[in-house]
């Protein structure tokens, strides 16, 4: 099983709860932490932060973790969101390549 988290800044919550609906997934819950599970991956919103910005009021942004049953490259979900990342934080047990 493959797990990468990943911080997202600047989407609202119900556009990425959206997009995971689309992608497959159902929302189970309403409420952070929320879990959307996919036939062969689950995503976990994990928390969202408030980062003040000068130009603007405020930016939200959401740690999201996705564990895939499958690790087939080229068809990883994960892989999805490698483009859109701000950073890619290590998890605990997560070592390096």
């Amino acid at each position: 099983m493959a797990e990468q988290t990943v911080e997202l800044r600047g989407i609202p919550l119900s556009h990425l709860i959206t997009y995971l609906a689309e992608c497959g997934g159902v929302p189970l819950g309403d409420t952070l932490p929320i879990t959307v599970r996919g036939e062969r991956w689950q995503a976990e919103l994990l928390r969202e932060e408030t980062i003040p910005l000068r130009c603007k009021p405020c930016l939200s942004a959401f740690r999201l973790t996705i564990r895939e049953r499958s690790t087939d490259c080229g068809n990883a979900f994960g892989s999805r969101f490698s483009g859109l990342a701000v950073d890619r934080p290590e998890t605990a047990g997560e070592k390096e390549r």
